[in-house]
């Protein structure tokens, strides 16, 4: 690749992830999201790279880490997922409510009571296996929820109320956890489905004060859609890209909030389809690594059409492994960004297994990167 001078507008990046252990403030706690962006390295992207008032542009926003960071550091965004439940958090965790929502929010949650102890269900969708996942009386407690929520007519309350109904129910199910998509015997009680859905709402609550107290009034856009045709949809003109791009054959968003999905009406298959380095992909369909390489090429050939020139692109990407080969992000990153019009400004390694747990479980990974890669538009 044709390297370049660091930029000498822009001392070199730096960022001592040690120094950032707590990765939950603010409303990044909200909802369970493996292999989440760290909120520190979005923050530090956004203050070096970008200025007041610009767009920030996140092509895999997941739940919405770099949407919150720029709108609690004076940056407009917008946030592009395929996944359904990815958008929805994203818009979530990025939007400010107003007070009077708070007391709509206790509303629901004693008319929710009230059923449970009153064992008053109603109908709820019944998808495939659901009996293997969820024992009889979380789906009649469940419905409970549901049939409040889908009551309300603002949709930012509405939202909310999906997001934390989402939140706790990997740990109401028989599924094992976030990381693990088998079923197991849990010692789940009457009333646990109203129990943690008010700890979640609790948390969420002094969470959301918090971000209405720290957030600007910037605008945030989400767009559950295809990155692949950004400059369709995507009509503000970029200043700064700060994203992270699947870790190649590393984890299946969509497997592990499946259940999720189905319980919110969300059309999980739309979102199986559209992964691209899923492990569905690569280690259940035996795709190589060239079908990884087009699909990023193709959205950081859509992404260049509509950032302004000099913008920056920071991306945090790591390195993944098929059929026993190491594939060495990088090198990846670097070949296509350059054939997309971005010279090269800065490269950081650091060991995958220390900050980025979920993608590494077995000693296979203990040749593996990540990378905090800086490019500029030329």
């Amino acid at each position: 690749m044709n390297q370049t001078k660091l930029n000498l507008e822009k001392k070199p990046f730096s960022i001592n992830l040690e120094n950032y252990k707590r990765n939950n403030y603010s409303t990044h706690g909200f909802h369970p999201y493996p292999a989440k962006f760290i909120p520190q390295i979005a923050k530090e992207l956004i203050l070096q790279y970008s200025n007041e008032n610009d767009w920030i542009l996140d092509p895999f926003c997941g739940s919405g880490t770099t949407l919150v960071e720029s709108k609690l550091n004076q940056r407009n965004a917008i946030g592009v997922d395929i996944n359904p439940l990815s958008s929805l958090i994203s818009k979530v965790k990025s939007t400010k409510i107003d007070e009077s929502d708070f007391s709509k929010i206790e509303d629901f949650k004693e008319k929710v009571l009230f059923d449970i102890n009153n064992k008053n269900y109603y109908k709820y969708p019944h998808f495939h296996n659901i009996n293997h996942w969820f024992k009889d009386f979380i789906q009649k407690e469940i419905s409970i929820v549901l049939h409040h929520l889908n009551s309300i007519d603002e949709s930012d309350v509405r939202d909310l109320l999906s997001v934390a109904l989402s939140s706790i129910i990997v740990k109401v199910s028989n599924q094992d956890s976030d990381t693990r998509y088998t079923a197991i015997e849990k010692k789940l009680y009457q009333g646990i489905v109203f129990k943690e859905l008010d700890r979640a709402l609790n948390k969420m609550s002094l969470k959301l004060n918090e971000f209405n107290q720290e957030a600007s009034n910037k605008i945030v856009k989400v767009f559950n859609d295809d990155s692949r045709k950004i400059s369709s949809f995507v009509n503000n003109k970029i200043d700064t890209v700060i994203t992270s791009p699947p870790y190649v054959n590393s984890y299946d968003y969509y497997l592990y909030h499946k259940h999720r999905m189905n319980w919110l009406n969300l059309d999980y298959k739309k979102a199986q389809s559209g992964e691209f380095g899923s492990r569905n992909k690569h280690s259940d369909n035996n795709a190589g690594i060239d079908e990884y390489e087009l699909a990023l090429e193709t959205i950081i050939s859509e992404i260049r059409k509509v950032q302004k020139n000099k913008g920056y692109f920071c991306m945090v990407i790591g390195d993944g492994i098929i059929k026993g080969e190491l594939i060495k992000a990088n090198k990846i990153s670097d070949n296509l960004m350059e054939k997309s019009g971005y010279t090269k400004v800065q490269e950081l390694a650091f060991d995958q297994r220390k900050y980025t747990r979920t993608f590494t479980p077995n000693i296979k990974t203990k040749f593996k990167n990540s990378y905090i890669l800086i490019y500029q538009a030329v």
